[in-house]
């Protein structure tokens, strides 16, 4: 289990620590023991806590619409700004077909190349369905892991509408 052992100069050292009961030479009982520092493995949980805490932060106040899609286009997360833009509730947003909803626009055709190569970057313009029909917006994909996209969404600037 773990514990928490001293170095030499008296500090604490969290450790893994496993032991072994076994018979030795002579049929003595003996212990073995191997202890794991686990003081690494702590500051890189805690840097992993502190960095989620950051993106979620950003991915949350963004100014920008953010959606995150799989590899079939489905909406498994989006931020306010998003549903802002939409005029959506986060609900109504999560597990939509986004391909689906942006049929025959440039960006629809974008973005399903992007799906099928598993990688690089898509973007263009779209138009918003309802509530918010007609609504021009400018859209940006880009692969940000095994099977996952971001799409980053803003209104269109009135010149391209």
């Amino acid at each position: 289990g773990e514990l928490v052992l001293r170095d030499k100069q008296g500090g604490d050292v969290p450790v893994y620590s496993c032991h072994v009961m076994y018979e030795g030479i002579g049929g003595a009982k003996e212990m073995f023991c191997i202890d794991m520092d686990l003081a690494e493995l702590r500051r890189t949980q805690e840097a992993l806590r502190q960095s989620e805490a950051i993106m979620g932060a950003m991915f949350e106040r963004s100014p920008l619409g953010m959606l995150l899609l799989d590899d079939q286009g489905v909406v498994r997360d989006c931020n306010q700004a998003m549903c802002d833009i939409m005029g959506y509730e986060r609900h109504h947003c999560l597990g939509q077909i986004l391909p689906e909803r942006l049929a025959g626009t440039p960006f629809a055709e974008a973005l399903a190349g992007l799906l099928a190569q598993g990688e690089g970057r898509a973007e263009g313009l779209c138009r918003c369905a309802e509530p918010v029909t007609g609504r021009q917006l400018r859209a940006l994909g880009v692969g940000v892991g095994k099977g996952l996209f971001l799409i980053l969404v803003e209104r269109a600037p009135e010149e391209c509408a």
